[in-house]
């Protein structure tokens, strides 16, 4: 089983995950905010931002979506429909996205559906994502609400992950 971690990372992940955001909008935002320096080092009002602020932040958007979660594992994936467990076939529809397939679950085993990969219930949080901003050795694992809103009218539909790195 892996070891806790102290270090706590928050990504902030653009969704739908096919979308690609340039990641500057929402870097000037937090410069003018003071959330973050244009180096990328935590500003002056770090704390407005995540409570108790934050170290850094890394910016990337990648060509295809990636897959953000925890990384220490133990989390649960549900039907959206029905509520059902569906853990135990996740890998293999994890296995044929990431070998060329569509980011799909089908046959959903509790209710028969068709369920997209992010459609999935997951606790804790996990997204798909091209764009994200990680908001590193952050003090706690919530976004502020202020800031929440600021970051969605720039970049829209947002989900915030909590990880935390090996």
């Amino acid at each position: 089983m892996p070891l806790p971690r102290h270090r706590l990372d928050l990504v902030i992940a653009v969704a739908p995950p096919d979308r690609a955001l340039a990641p500057s909008a929402v870097c000037e935002l937090g410069v003018a905010r003071g959330w973050w320096r244009a180096d990328g080092q935590a500003g002056t009002h770090a704390a407005a931002l995540v409570v108790g602020g934050f170290a850094a932040l890394r910016a990337e958007t990648t060509a295809l979506p990636r897959f953000v979660a925890n990384r220490l594992g133990g989390f649960r994936v549900t039907c959206p429909d029905a509520g059902g467990s569906v853990a135990h076939v996740l890998h293999r529809a994890m296995a044929a996205w990431r070998a060329g397939g569509p980011r799909v679950l089908a046959p959903c085993p509790v209710c028969g559906g068709e369920h997209t990969l992010e459609e999935l219930a997951y606790a804790p949080s996990a997204a798909f994502a091209r764009t994200t901003w990680t908001l590193v050795d952050a003090q706690s694992a919530a976004l502020s609400e202020d800031a929440r809103a600021a970051l969605a009218g720039v970049a829209g539909d947002l989900r915030v992950i909590a990880v935390r790195p090996g």
